[in-house]
């Protein structure tokens, strides 16, 4: 500025004399008045108003500039401090609570290890229930992002990743309204053998590792992508065995009654999920009590179950059917792919009046053109088509025996009855 602006004025560079300097000189004598601007005083002071203006704009601007960074590391470590003290502030408190009720050592230090851990989690990953934001969103907005949250986790499992391909809305809706997040720390028990679950629960492995423990079997080691309790979700369970937590770990639970819900009230004629529960208890049925287990071992084949109910790939593209075909469509599946015996011989299909419309022997066509389907029946072997015959309709086609209905039979005279049996079928 002196330079360019003052040459026909007295200034600081001819009062210093470095009008006859070098560049490099005459650059850190600039730097260094530069610089000592931010504390307001320096040796090469300004000679005449243009340069006092500018030194004046410089030193205020350095000011603010320095203020504000000044205030905002103070408010970002009396943050950190507030949350420490919160945090060690609860810590002294659990101390106190577990001196005065006198718990053990060994005790007491899996509860400092369980709350650390929960106080890391949250850390790392924030819960839900403290964005204040969240509730903000509209309602679809919400079940589309706890779909992306909790989709591909509930997708490990073969059944709800066709289910999700065949029926996406209640699959979002199942990911809204039926998931839960549950932590656990080293050592924890999730369920002991013979425990019969107040609360239904199907649970996935998110992160961590799970030991299975059952009498005179080796241990299994269950880990992040697998999952445990499926039979709750089917029929009425008592666990076989116990799930231990090896290190800190995270789950989903699926709550087993606001899935069955949900699977009704989104229902397709096809309804998988009852078809599923069927192969299920039926294959629970033909094990030996002593192979019954709460983790995907092997005993049941999971893949060929969802292949019996679920539609062929080249078929899943078939999403208008009328009642009737889709009626034949699914015993053809059944009679086709199943390879236990059946012990019906036909199907009766009746209206909403209870008329017969029709019967469909399983692996033929049917010869009587059929209305609306308001309800199906299996006919057994030597019943009577009268109104006091043997069959019985399963209540306007909503609820299936999981039971006997394909076939299924019980090694034991207590057969496992599953979740979608209707009472007149057990």
């Amino acid at each position: 500025v002196a330079a360019t602006y003052g040459k026909d004025e007295v200034n600081w560079i001819t009062v210093k004399g470095l009008e006859d300097e070098s560049l490099e000189h005459r650059y850190t004598a600039s730097f260094h008045w530069s610089l000592t601007q931010f504390i307001g005083s320096a040796d090469i002071t300004p000679t005449n108003h243009l340069e006092r203006a500018v030194a004046v704009i410089v030193l205020l601007t350095a000011f603010v500039g320095s203020a504000s960074a000044v205030g905002s590391i103070t408010t970002a470590m009396t943050r950190l401090q507030l949350l420490a003290g919160r945090g060690t502030e609860q810590l002294s408190v659990l101390n106190r609570y577990l001196v005065h009720n006198g718990i053990s050592g060994r005790l007491a230090a899996r509860v400092y290890r369980s709350v650390l851990h929960a106080m890391a989690e949250q850390k790392r990953h924030t819960p839900e229930s403290q964005v204040e934001l969240l509730p903000l969103l509209s309602e679809p907005l919400r079940i589309e992002l706890h779909y992306e949250v909790h989709g591909p986790v509930l997708q490990f499992h073969p059944f709800f990743k066709r289910y999700n391909e065949m029926n996406p809305a209640a699959m979002r809706q199942i990911c809204h309204q039926a998931v839960s997040h549950l932590h656990l720390a080293r050592s924890d028990v999730l369920f002991s053998e013979g425990e019969v679950p107040a609360v239904p629960k199907m649970y996935f492995l998110r992160g961590g590792k799970l030991i299975y423990i059952r009498a005179l079997c080796p241990q299994v080691t269950v880990t992040s992508g697998q999952w445990a309790g499926e039979s709750s979700l089917w029929t009425f369970w008592s666990y076989r065995g116990a799930l231990k937590a090896t290190t800190e770990c995270t789950l989903l639970c699926l709550d087993a009654e606001e899935f069955q819900s949900i699977a009704h009230q989104f229902k397709t004629f096809e309804f998988y999920p009852g078809q599923y529960a069927i192969e299920y208890v039926a294959g629970l049925n033909a094990l030996e009590k002593c192979n019954m287990t709460d983790i995907p071992d092997g005993s049941l084949d999971i893949d060929g179950m969802v292949n019996n109910v679920f539609p062929d790939e080249n078929e899943g593209s078939e999403s208008t059917r009328s009642s009737t075909g889709g009626l034949l469509d699914f015993f053809r599946r059944k009679s086709r792919k199943s390879e236990r015996p059946s012990c019906c011989t036909e199907i009766v299909a009746f209206d909403t009046e209870g008329m017969q419309l029709g019967r469909v022997l399983p692996g033929r066509s049917s010869d009587t053109p059929m209305g609306k389907v308001d309800s199906i029946s299996v006919r057994r072997k030597g019943t009577s088509t009268s109104s006091e015959g043997g069959f019985r309709p399963m209540a306007k086609a909503t609820s299936l025996s999981a039971s006997h209905s394909f076939g299924a039979r019980a090694p034991t005279s207590n057969p496992v009855l599953g979740w979608f049996s209707s009472p007149g079928d057990k």
